[in-house]
């Protein structure tokens, strides 16, 4: 699933920057929303945000990824009217059957004890 030609609007950019002097780090995610079918196991993610940091997630923990998560852990160089992408890949795992794939904008806080950034709230994409 890729998700493309994101563009924010200066005032988006502003409150993203502010969200990030506050503790909050703007991200994407995809992720199998069929993923009790065992179906798709993520693979590959790339993005151009501002110093991108990846997650790959096993949330139902039957050994394949169903969630591919990117923080930009820096967005102080976002800028407006951009394209920005999120790019990745899910290979399909069984013969018949379906997968379901969902992209959502989050903002994150990062825990201090795991380093691991969390998802704190979803929000419109641009």
């Amino acid at each position: 699933m890729d998700l493309t030609n994101l563009k924010f609007t200066q005032e988006r950019i502003d409150r993203i920057k502010q969200a990030y002097v506050d503790g909050r780090y703007p991200g994407l995610d995809v992720k199998d929303t069929a993923r009790a079918n065992g179906q798709l196991n993520g693979s590959y993610q790339t993005s151009n945000y501002p110093n991108a940091k990846y997650d790959y997630e096993d949330d139902n923990e039957d050994g394949l990824i169903d969630e591919l998560e990117m923080v930009s852990t820096d967005p102080r160089t976002m800028q407006a009217n951009y394209d920005y992408y999120f790019w990745t890949t899910f290979d399909h795992q069984k013969q018949s059957g379906t997968g379901q794939l969902e992209g959502s904008s989050h903002a994150s806080t990062k825990n201090s004890f795991t380093g691991e950034y969390n998802t704190w709230a979803y929000e419109d994409l641009c």
